[in-house]
């Protein structure tokens, strides 16, 4: 309800921010347009051969940009030339087709000079509405995905599994200028339970975006779209799959659109940009989340530009009538970069430097308030960009944490990114020291506080479980963890392919063999016009004693090879069928409503129940493992899949 009224009191106030059209002056047919957050508009039309450079509007104090140009008369077709981009002029309904699939503005001059009404067009009664400012575009797009199970039952039996349509119809309001906005609704037969004739058309998510020349404003329900930019994210990168602030949220979300401040005595400018959240969680849970930050930028010589920032985040939930918990979060954050150029670069090479300072502190509120829990992060990374095919990256991270005992972690991370022609690389490294008590703290608390949250003290957020390659260095006092990416594309018999290898590698120390390596080998080829062929085979390997699963391919124990095979037509570009057999690694995310990578790690989770299983157990995950891993060698899966983007 409270997001309702913010769209409805934003919409009024939108109604008195724009106004645009034309009318005539002395010295000729006045063009004007509302846009204060415009840097350039141009007015371009077929009385300028559509120059869109020739005739530049002029902004005036209120944000109104104005041409006035002495046509001839007869008929004239125009648009407006907005930042680089074709605007049709809302206010005037006299249109016609560009050609190009889409409408010009149309002004019909009299002898007089007087702009009148195409007398060609049938006259007709025209509501008030039409000719408001809040005349809105409305334009519809979404997906239509469909998939079809057939898998193999205990006793051998291949059963069709009751199939899945998930529809997303996305509505998008263009208001004006200023102001849009979008909202999601979704039919999905598996998530009600019903068939498919009686599922219901559901909200989804939706936002409202007002943009002024100073300030940008987003009203929001459910729509991960937030993130600060500071180094350690005091709001977004959540959780394993770092998703955005929002997506189990419901709040407003501001940003500052200041001009750059000139600072006294000096030539320096300085940008300073200001951001504020303020969210519930959706349904039940009434926690709320309240952050704001500040950033200063200013260039100090031609090539460098350093940046200031500072952030605090605050989150409550009410326990019951008279207590709550609550996280406070501060940071403070720098960022400076430089870039050096040769003249016979194409680009320059791009040094930046980041660093931040992140406390938190955890405590229960009634009669008085009671600290539980305290810690703090410091970070410190350095990136090289490469002017052709080459990123570097290397960073530091301590984490401090205080929960009945102390725990630190130091974490060095490493990455190579390499891109070239038909060729890529990628290359990770992360290693870790951990120092912690063994007595008196719990294995609970150990993977809560410090592993499942990379400890940042966030123990309640969202999405926020370990990878599948953590689950063998979990407890130790050292890990390394390696991830390499390879990509080679070319053409065989006039027709693209691309391999691709995948790798992860869990390791106490460098001179230790390593405990977990997972292979990852991918084949697609195009073999005939709008068809492909992939093949995805996945190859683990263990060697974990204390877990008790190490691999012997010699007495197939711990051994799983597990392969997905699929075929696809693309009918058109925004068309695609496939049958697959096997797990297939790319679904739909439940969170994000976007396909991605993880399929299997989801098969893996759920067979295993490994995330539930680490909330109070560790002893027996060695078990929990070889089910999953046999649960996915054993999937005897035939799956048909539509994917239809409107």
């Amino acid at each position: 309800m409270k997001i309702v009224k913010l769209i409805f009191i934003v919409l009024l106030i939108s109604c008195t921010l724009l106004e645009a059209g034309i009318k005539k002056t002395e010295e000729g047919v006045e063009f004007y347009w509302e846009a204060p957050q415009a840097n350039e508009v141009y007015v371009v039309g077929s009385f300028n051969g559509w120059n869109t450079s020739a005739d530049k509007m002029q902004q005036d104090n209120n944000g109104v940009w104005r041409k006035v140009i002495d046509l001839p008369a007869g008929e004239h077709s125009y648009k407006f030339y907005v930042d680089g981009s074709w605007v049709v002029d809302e206010d005037n309904p006299e249109t016609k087709p560009d050609g190009y699939g889409g409408t010009n503005s149309v002004v019909v001059v009299g002898e007089s000079g007087e702009p009148q009404e195409n007398k060609a067009k049938v006259q007709k009664e025209v509501p008030a509405t039409v000719s408001t400012t809040l005349n809105p575009k409305v334009s519809f797009n979404g997906r239509y995905y469909s998939k079809a199970i057939t898998s193999r039952n205990d006793i051998g039996r291949y059963m069709l599994q009751k199939p899945q349509h998930d529809v997303n119809l996305k509505l998008n309001f263009d208001l004006n200028q200023n102001m849009k906005a979008y909202t999601v609704m979704n039919i999905n037969n598996i998530e009600e339970n019903v068939d498919m004739w009686k599922t219901h058309l559901n909200f989804k998510r939706t936002k409202l975006t007002l943009t002024t020349k100073y300030f940008s404003v987003d009203a929001f329900d459910r729509v991960g779209d937030f993130q600060f930019n500071d180094p350690l994210h005091l709001i977004g990168d959540i959780g394993r799959y770092h998703y955005n602030f929002g997506y189990d949220q419901t709040g407003v979300f501001a940003q500052s659109r200041l001009p750059l401040f000139k600072i006294p005595f000096t030539q320096q400018e300085l940008e300073l940009k200001l951001y504020g959240l303020i969210a519930d969680a959706s349904g039940d849970n009434d926690s709320d989340v309240k952050a704001a930050r500040a950033t200063w930028q200013t260039d100090l010589m031609p090539a460098s530009t350093l940046r200031l920032g500072y952030g605090g985040y605050l989150y409550q939930t009410p326990e019951d009538g008279t207590s709550s918990q609550e996280n406070i979060s501060n940071e403070f954050d720098l960022r400076y970069t430089y870039d050096w150029q040769n003249p016979g670069w194409s680009a320059p090479m791009r040094f930046a430097l980041n660093a931040e300072y992140y406390a938190f502190e955890n405590s229960d509120q009634d009669s008085v308030k009671t600290k539980w829990m305290d810690g703090n992060k410091t970070y410190v990374g350095l990136d090289v960009n490469f002017p052709a095919a080459l990123k570097l990256n290397t960073a530091y991270e301590r984490n401090y944490l205080d929960l009945t005992e102390e725990l630190s972690r130091n974490k060095f991370m490493f990455g190579i990114d390499f891109k070239l022609n038909n060729i890529s690389a990628l290359a990770k490294l992360n290693f870790w020291t951990t120092d912690f008590p063994d007595s008196n703290f719990s294995w609970s608390d150990y993977y809560t506080y410090m592993e499942k949250t990379d400890a940042n003290g966030r123990w309640y957020q969202r999405y926020s479980d370990l990878t599948y390659n953590r689950y063998t260095l979990m407890g130790y006092d050292t890990g390394m963890l390696w991830n390499l990416d390879f990509s080679y594309k070319n053409k065989l018999w006039q027709r693209d392919y691309e391999l691709i290898y995948k790798s992860s590698i869990a390791q106490r120390q460098l001179s230790k063999s390593p405990r977990y390596v997972e292979n990852i080998f991918i084949i697609k080829y195009d073999f005939a016009k709008n068809w492909q062929f992939s093949s995805n085979t996945r190859l683990p390997f263990y060697n974990d004693p204390f877990l008790d699963i190490q691999t012997d391919i010699a007495e197939d124990e711990a051994f799983y090879l597990s392969n997905f095979t699929q075929l696809t037509y693309y009918l058109r570009e925004n068309i695609e069928l496939s049958l697959g057999w096997g797990i297939n690694p790319r679904v739909l995310n439940s969170t994000t409503d976007e396909f991605y990578q993880g399929g299997r790690e989801e098969f893996l989770q759920e067979k295993g129940d490994l995330t539930n299983y680490l909330r109070n157990n560790y002893k027996g995950l060695g078990e929990k493992i070889k089910q999953a891993e046999s649960a996915l060698e054993d999937a005897n899966r035939l799956g048909l899949e539509a994917v239809l983007r409107f």
